[in-house]
């Protein structure tokens, strides 16, 4: 007995329905999967400019009035600053985080040079990196810091903290 009007798949139908709907998830997965490291990549990347905003704040506060800076020691450098009240403070590097004096200004510091172009003008490099190469970001700043107060042949106290 032969049934004529039989209603249903075929597996090869029901193969092919499978094989699409695979595609297209695996597709929308990675649609999703790029969107998120770029989500992730983007928000490390702003972590580090706000580190690198901090630390440069800190360093314009220290700046302001300032009669004079040394720096000394080469990798990484110790910037000294004379402020106008004969007072001296240091930032240094010690494993990527910048201090003044005892206190953290910022993490995640790869690099930072320090140079003085012209006798009242300081020019600061930073360099930071994301932590433990986490979506490998990295963030660079250059900025020019201009003495107002620089007095020639200022000689600053040794720093008493």
């Amino acid at each position: 007995m032969r049934l004529h009007n039989q209603k249903g798949i075929t597996l090869v139908e029901l193969l092919a329905v499978l094989v699409l709907t695979s595609v297209v998830i695996a597709a929308t997965m990675q649609f999703f999967s790029v969107n998120l490291q770029s989500m992730n990549h983007q928000k490390t990347r702003v972590e580090l400019q706000r580190e690198a905003t901090t630390m440069l704040t800190a360093l314009q506060k220290q700046l302001y009035g300032a009669k004079m800076v040394t720096i000394s020691g080469s990798n990484p450098k110790t910037l000294t600053i004379c402020q106008a009240n004969d007072a001296s403070v240091s930032f240094s590097v010690i494993d990527q985080q910048l201090y003044l004096e005892d206190q953290l200004i910022g993490r995640n510091l790869h690099t930072w040079d320090l140079q003085t172009p012209e006798a009242n003008v300081l020019e600061v490099q930073l360099d930071l990196t994301s932590p433990n190469g986490r979506y490998d970001v990295t963030f660079e700043e250059t900025t020019m810091f201009r003495l107002r107060n620089y007095e020639e042949g200022t000689i600053c106290p040794p720093n008493e903290s």
